[in-house]
Formats: structure tokens, C-alpha cells, sequence
């Protein structure tokens, strides 16, 4: 004797057990599947991360790059500073506040002399 359909209770399948595609093989096989992924991107991460650190060293050597030289520093508070930097053959003045840089002067640096050039 079996019972109507209309009734809700777990049924076993036709061959004894429980049927595959219920809750508990889903919840299986969706915990297996994210700890998979989880796993893979995990890899893909770290694999980046190497790859980055370790190529882009040297792709990139230091000579190729334009230095920036920081050639005087004058904190005028504890939250506002003026620094002369140089970068690329020019000389900049710069003022930095707690949320804001801003460009005082700007001059073309002498091979020669290693001296700015107001411009």
C-alpha cells in the first residue's frame, strides 16, 4: 500500500535508497564544488601573485624607469609639508596637506650644474 502524493514526506526511489538528485546528494556535491573551487582560485591567486612579483622584476629593471628625487622635505605642521622633488629633468615644488598636493613652481634642472631653472 502506498500513500498519496499529496502527502509531503521523504520517498524512497523505485530501487531502494535514496533518490540522487535529492536534498542531501545536492548539499553534498554543492559543498564539493565550492570547496573545489575555492581551492582553484586559491591557486590562481598565488600563482598570479608569483608570477607578478617575480616577471614584472624583470620586465621592468630600475634603470629603464625614470627615477624621482626627493631633493629637500620641510614639515610646517604635523599635517602640512612643502617638498622639492625632481623627475624626468624638472624640478617641483610641491605643498602636501592632509588631503591635497598642491604645485607651488615648476622649473627645467641644468645637466650641467645640477641648479633649476625657474620657468
Amino acid at each position: 500500500m502506498t500513500l498519496p502524493l499529496s502527502i509531503p514526506l521523504r520517498r524512497e526511489s523505485e530501487h531502494g535508497g535514496l533518490d540522487w538528485m535529492s536534498g542531501e546528494t545536492n548539499g553534498f556535491i554543492l559543498v564539493v564544488l565550492l570547496l573545489v573551487g575555492g581551492i582553484w582560485l586559491a591557486w590562481l591567486a598565488w600563482r598570479r601573485r608569483r608570477f607578478s612579483a617575480a616577471t614584472l622584476g624583470r620586465l621592468f629593471k630600475a634603470s629603464d624607469r625614470p627615477r624621482l628625487q626627493v631633493v629637500h622635505s620641510a614639515r610646517l605642521t604635523p599635517k602640512h609639508s612643502v617638498h622639492e622633488v625632481q623627475w624626468q629633468g624638472r624640478s617641483f615644488l610641491l605643498a602636501c596637506a592632509e588631503q591635497d598636493i598642491s604645485l607651488i613652481a615648476e622649473a627645467q634642472v641644468t645637466v650641467a650644474s645640477s641648479t633649476a631653472e625657474p620657468t
